[in-house]
């Protein structure tokens, strides 16, 4: 696996290919039912992982691994394809694909105030608390998903 501003090396290159061919899959998979998208199905989606992480605590070698390769690939297949793919896209493809392996992940939301006119969102995944997809993310507010009980939000 290429290190972060890395170039892969040849032995990375069968991998990739693949990787890339069912990223475009899923990248498009994900723009489709973008079209759709309705806040509960985000709820739904996200409900849906938490029970998977109950059944699976841990991941193993080969899952994690299979994470950072969907975490590697898909931002760089999104500034390729002719169609919008930003954070949210790249979150729902990354998703429905680690779900497939049966690797539990949730989309977060959060926001900043670029300035006093104007809001900026941002969307990442998260597998086993690690950030999979969506850099940068510090500087963003959490807003979702809802914590129930805020006063012991692990925002703050």
């Amino acid at each position: 696996m290429p290190l972060e501003g890395q170039k892969p090396e040849f032995r990375d290159a069968l991998w990739i290919g693949r990787y890339s061919a069912r990223g475009l899959i899923e990248l498009a998979r994900a723009r489709l039912a973008f079209t759709k998208l309705d806040m509960r199905a985000l709820d739904q989606r996200n409900e849906y992982a938490a029970v998977a992480c109950q059944k699976q605590p841990s991941l193993s070698a080969k899952q994690a691994d299979r994470a950072a390769r969907i975490g590697y690939v898909l931002p760089r297949l999104s500034a390729r394809v002719p169609w919008r793919s930003d954070c949210l896209i790249q979150a729902f493809a990354g998703q429905n694909w680690l779900n497939q392996f049966g690797i539990p992940s949730v989309i977060e939301l959060g926001v900043r105030r670029e300035d006093a006119n104007s809001l900026n969102a941002h969307a990442w995944l998260k597998c086993e608390g690690q950030t999979v997809l969506g850099s940068s993310k510090e500087f963003y507010t959490p807003v979702f998903p809802r914590d129930p009980n805020p006063t012991t939000s692990p925002y703050k």
